[in-house]
């Protein structure tokens, strides 16, 4: 896991700060999950502690979070949240914000996932869409 002063460095020049931000996964940019938060510090570390078995937490804890990178999409206002990640979502249609619930154990879920993300990639073409968008990024190791 990523060092306390790493983390503090890059959330020094957006504390208090929120927006869109997203999980990207290290070794296929094309996974990668969206998100909003009112303080992304704090989310941040709450996605690490939190012990869901959506897709996205479910994959992450499959391959482990190392193997992500965290970025900020954008900053706004809380009031603008709702609607920028709605656009995010809609345009780049991320794989890893589908609900994904099983009672598989960790490794059966994560090749189910995958085969699942393998087999969506195919039949929409997917290409990365993310590049050309600038974000702020901290690779989670």
């Amino acid at each position: 896991m990523r060092s306390s002063t790493a983390l503090n460095t890059f959330f020094k020049d957006l504390k208090d700060k929120g927006g869109i931000y997203a999980f990207t996964y290290k070794s296929d940019s094309n996974i990668y999950y969206i998100g909003r938060a009112k303080d992304f510090q704090k989310r941040f570390k709450a996605h690490l502690n939190i012990n869901l078995k959506d897709r996205f937490h479910a994959f992450a804890n499959a391959v482990g979070w190392d193997k992500f990178e965290f970025s900020v999409i954008e900053i706004c206002s809380l009031d603008m949240q709702q609607e920028r990640e709605n656009y995010y979502l809609q345009k780049y249609l991320p794989l890893l914000n589908t609900i994904f619930k099983s009672n598989l154990n960790d490794t059966q879920t994560f090749d189910s996932i995958y085969e699942i993300l393998k087999l969506r990639q195919l039949e929409s073409n997917f290409e990365n869409k993310y590049k050309g968008i600038p974000r702020l990024s901290l690779s989670i190791c």
